[in-house]
């Protein structure tokens, strides 16, 4: 049986793919080890909430072509963009997918969908 790194977003898949099933997620989940980040995505409780985490959980359910935009691009790119006290609850995670694709619906994230061209788009 591999490791399952509880530290990093990881999915039900990524639980089965080391050997242990839904129960394996569900015992700790129950207990409060483990909490849910986004739809599918878990993580340690010790890890603490942070738009990057968020980030990254949400990178592992969204379609293939949906790029961070908005406020959280800003962020990501190290630009406060956040209204005074704004910080006091971590903010939706902005999310775009190309005009053919329907927009992220998930709590937490605020979805678009726009036209997205190649050069505009670049991984951080």
């Amino acid at each position: 049986m591999a490791e399952l790194q509880i530290s990093s977003p990881f999915t039900l898949a990524d639980a089965a793919a080391a050997g242990f099933d839904r129960d394996d997620v569900r015992a700790p989940l129950r207990v409060g080890d483990v909490r849910k980040i986004c739809h599918g995505v878990y993580i340690s409780s010790d890890v603490p909430d942070s738009p990057a985490l968020k980030a990254a959980a949400l990178k592992r359910v969204v379609p293939e072509r949906a790029v961070f935009c908005r406020r959280t691009a800003a962020w990501l790119h190290d630009v406060d963009v956040l209204a005074l006290g704004a910080h006091l609850q971590v903010p939706p995670v902005e999310i775009l997918v190309p005009a053919e694709t329907a927009a992220v619906r998930r709590r937490g994230v605020l979805g678009y969908s726009g036209i997205l061209r190649d050069d505009e788009v670049h991984e951080v």
